[in-house]
């Protein structure tokens, strides 16, 4: 026979043990949440005539209203990468409160940086993206998986196409990335830069250690 002292230890662990596991299993169900409604917001119109000039470690992760979105004949407005399986609208990005290239504020959105030229103008343009959030991918995601010589066009808001091709792909650290994002090559009339983040994500800085860019010209 079990003593009343054994049988109120047995009761006690096992109720331990449901405690533990309501409240793993809810933990789980509050992590779902988190994620459902991080990707399924109601989805909110790009604005055309804004610039983001304010970087967010959590960036929207819903996608855009990118059908209706209208810009400026002269303006970038929609990229294409198809050999990585990548697209996306083209927000207006300039510089944050870190004095640095602001990034889009939806991972599924490239950024034109307003201070370089109109991709495919003579001189250097510039656009980022993320490469993902916390639940989704961004749309550079695969943005190192380019190839030299890989097409890709710049769609404006008259629909017109500007073609680029890739001239080169490479991982720098973030300081070295910040310069050479900027540089123009001197032998590329035309040259359009693609940056995103790479390798690993450092807890501390809240950031990726590397950065992947993309040197491409126009070829139009």
């Amino acid at each position: 026979m079990t003593s009343p002292r054994k049988y109120k230890s047995k009761n006690l662990l096992i109720g331990i043990i449901l405690m533990i596991a309501v409240g793993i299993m809810g933990y789980g169900l509050y992590g779902l949440w988190v994620q459902y409604s991080t990707t399924h917001q109601a989805q909110k119109p790009i604005q055309a005539d804004s610039v983001v000039t304010y970087s967010t470690i959590n960036p929207d992760e819903t996608p855009p209203l990118c059908e209706t979105y209208k810009t400026s004949a002269s303006q970038p407005r929609y990229i294409n990468l198809p050999t990585v399986n990548a697209s996306g609208c083209l927000q207006k990005v300039g510089i944050d409160q870190n004095n640095a290239m602001a990034v889009p504020d939806n991972i599924h959105l490239a950024g034109w940086y307003v201070n370089s030229v109109i991709p495919g103008e003579t001189g250097l343009s510039v656009i980022d993206g993320h490469s993902g959030g916390r639940y989704s991918d961004g749309i550079f995601k695969h943005l190192a998986d380019l190839k030299v010589e890989d097409k890709f066009t710049v769609e404006f808001g008259d629909k017109s196409i500007k073609n680029f091709q890739v001239l080169s792909i490479t991982t720098y650290g973030v300081e070295e990335a910040a310069k050479r994002m900027l540089e123009k090559d001197a032998n590329t009339t035309k040259q359009l830069n693609l940056i995103t983040c790479g390798s690993s994500y450092n807890t501390n800085t809240k950031t990726y250690e590397d950065r992947v860019l993309v040197v491409a010209e126009a070829i139009d």
